[in-house]
């Protein structure tokens, strides 16, 4: 497994060139300086996704295939570690952690 999580790696680094390489982002003169076989991979970062996420669902089904699960065990592991993420996911979304909200900011603005 330990290759995959360095294949999975390597594909998320390709996901972030192809974000601030696209048009407009802070790498774009500089991505599109580079050889055309070398630029059009960096902009077809899409295809990366689709193999992280495969990846990510073959490694997740092979480190849980084990685990025999019932009502309680799947409630503890839901409570324990996924709650926690959407409570705070929830919290910075809505601004109640800091008044400039990554996504609300401009949605929320007040009106005078």
């Amino acid at each position: 497994m330990p290759a995959l999580t360095g294949l999975r790696f390597w594909l998320a680094v390709w996901v972030i060139l192809h974000h601030i390489s696209n048009k407009g982002m802070m790498l774009e003169a500089w991505s599109n300086s580079l050889p055309a076989p070398l630029s059009r991979f960096m902009h077809s970062g899409f295809l990366a996704v689709q193999t992280f996420f495969v990846l990510s669902g073959f490694v997740l089904a092979r480190t849980y295939a084990q685990t025999r699960w019932n009502g309680q065990s799947l409630g503890r592991m839901r409570v324990t570690q996924i709650r926690p993420r959407a409570v705070l996911f929830t919290i910075e979304e809505f601004g109640l952690s800091r008044q400039d909200s990554l996504v609300w900011t401009d949605t929320l603005k007040v009106r005078n």
